[in-house]
């Protein structure tokens, strides 16, 4: 709002002004601030004094910042959702797939839609907001009910910033310090505890399992713990064999169906550099060979090849029996959930693993084995394998893909007993208890 003050003013109501005083009605002219300061007016009040009142109102709340558009506040919630995502830039296409679904199109019962979709945003109080909570609470898990509650309340702070409410009504109350209010989330060292742990060998086995090119395609995400939107986001362009490095620079995602190539990274770290094991990159480097001629043979520009992806879909239609090789379509990226439908449960249990490791379980498995070998000759450093991971801190690298060996009572005794036990020349002794007056 610009320094001009808007101005408010009391009249009789010019259809009342011939009336018998008794029949008089007041009305409270203004200049809404909201509206490029358009003179608008309310009236009906049967008082002066009463009109008085709404125009002092009306002056604080301008002055102090608070003031509201009482019409905007009708606006319903799913009105100024929709306004909401329209007029907002999100950095990522899943970022507003993700938050059109919640505050629009999530058909459950407690879901933001059929709780507040109907309502005016006016009307939506604390305790409203505090009772859906509570009901997520009870049937929901912690993280969708995380998810939920803040994309309600960033569509909220939107009313607040143009002007429909006065305040947040998830932010006052309990939510103004968050205190025991939501579900804690599992840590991820919990979270992942039921985990398969899977070693190199099982890796390599799955692997072998694999039809050409998924073997490639599986072989590096095990050597360069790449994600699996990293993997589907690398072109010609991002891969150099003369030094054995890739760049990560990009993700591809799946956002209702269709894949989109983003360049936002996750974090600052997720774009990288990342060194090749020497047999990764000899099989890399064929594949990269063969993988260009056979994109110019199917009439892939040659000007275009090193927009060319790295993995690639594909084609519509049935495979009447052809194998994959013979139907690929380098126009487009591969689609990591058709992969791993098709042909990673298959090789998994042609390995012999459980049915409950994931594709994901190949970088977990490559970062664990390093981080449980720090310290050790010939060894990754921590920031190194940060680095290689692309994770935003070496905390996070090192909580998550740690694992402690089963505790060793036996030694831990040895242990506690040596440290009590002078060394057999000079070191610290028993410590004895020293009285008053006795040498030191």
């Amino acid at each position: 709002m610009s320094g001009r003050q808007p101005r408010a003013w009391v009249r009789v109501s010019h259809r009342t002004k011939n009336l018998h005083p008794s029949k008089k009605r007041w009305e409270v002219a203004y200049e809404d601030p909201t509206q490029n300061y358009k003179r608008r007016t309310k009236g009906g009040f049967t008082t002066k004094g009463v009109a008085d009142k709404l125009a002092d109102d009306f002056r604080d709340s301008t002055r102090n910042g608070t003031y509201v558009d009482p019409e905007r506040g009708r606006h319903t919630f799913a009105t100024v959702a929709e306004e909401y995502l329209d007029t907002t830039h999100f950095p990522k296409a899943r970022t507003a797939d993700g938050y059109r679904r919640l505050l629009l199109m999530n058909t459950a019962p407690t879901a933001i839609p059929a709780t507040f979709g109907p309502l005016a945003v006016g009307e939506i109080s604390y305790e409203s907001v505090w009772g859906w909570v509570n009901a997520l609470k009870a049937s929901k898990s912690p993280t969708t009910v995380r998810n939920n509650f803040y994309a309600l309340r960033t569509l909220l702070d939107y009313a607040v910033d143009t002007r429909r409410i006065s305040e947040n009504p998830a932010r006052v109350g309990r939510f103004r310090t968050m205190r025991g209010v939501l579900p804690p989330v599992r840590k991820v060292s919990d979270a992942q505890s039921g985990y398969y742990p899977l070693s190199t060998d099982e890796a390599f086995t799955i692997i072998s399992n694999l039809p050409y090119p998924y073997d490639v395609y599986a072989l590096l995400a095990a050597d360069t713990w790449c994600r699996p939107e990293e993997l589907a986001g690398l072109w010609l362009q991002d891969v150099d064999t003369e030094p054995g490095v890739i760049g990560i620079n990009a993700v591809v995602v799946d956002v209702n169906g269709h894949l989109i190539r983003e360049t936002d990274p996750k974090t600052v770290k997720s774009i990288r550099e990342i060194d090749l094991a020497p047999d990764t990159n000899t099989k890399l480097a064929a594949y990269v060979k063969a993988h260009s001629a056979r994109a110019l043979a199917a009439g892939y520009p040659a000007n275009k090849l090193h927009e060319l992806p790295l993995f690639v879909g594909l084609k519509e239609g049935r495979a009447y029996g052809r194998p994959d090789i013979e139907r690929l379509d380098f126009t487009k990226p591969i689609r990591h959930s058709n992969f791993y439908n098709k042909y990673w449960r298959a090789a998994t249990r042609a390995a012999g693993v459980p049915d409950s490791v994931r594709f994901y379980d190949l970088r977990h498995a490559g970062i664990s084995l390093h981080v449980n070998r720090l310290g050790k000759d010939d060894a990754l450093s921590l920031p190194e394998i940060q680095e290689r991971a692309g994770h935003a801190s070496k905390v996070m690298t090192f909580d998550r893909y740690s694992h402690a060996p089963k505790r060793d009572t036996d030694r831990i005794r040895r242990a506690l007993s040596a440290a009590r036990t002078p060394a057999s020349t000079g070191g610290v002794g028993h410590l004895r208890v020293v009285k008053d007056g006795e040498a030191g």
